[in-house]
């Protein structure tokens, strides 16, 4: 019987992140937060889609890059309006892909998507 032996390589997965924030009290009713996210990665191998014999010879997310950026206005007041408010206005940007070849094709499919979203 013949001895089938399967091995799934080191992927080389990195990843990047920076952070930051920064508080400054203005006074003691007003303080202003800022906040920065920044990450990065490389591609991303699904070993268990080429695990189905016979379909992909390639599939891998491609690198994804995230960009976040807050800024936090936070106001305290002992008036009858309101006692503690808090005004946030935040950007988000994503992009990442998915790739995948299947078996005798030369053809590399690439589904790439990139979101922006602001508050």
């Amino acid at each position: 019987m013949p001895v089938t032996i399967n091995f799934a390589g080191s992927s080389g997965y990195h990843q990047y992140d920076v952070l930051g924030k920064l508080l400054f009290s203005q006074s003691q009713n007003v303080t202003h937060t800022f906040n920065f996210q920044f990450s990065n990665t490389n591609d991303i191998p699904r070993y268990d889609r080429l695990n189905e014999v016979g379909t992909s010879a390639e599939w891998y997310y491609g690198p994804e890059k995230r960009l976040m950026g807050t800024y936090k206005l936070g106001l305290k007041s002992k008036t009858g309006f309101y006692n503690d408010s808090k005004i946030l206005l935040a950007y988000q940007d994503i992009e990442e892909s998915r790739n995948n070849r299947n078996l005798n094709s030369s053809n590399l499919t690439s589904r790439n998507e990139e979101v922006e979203c602001i508050l």
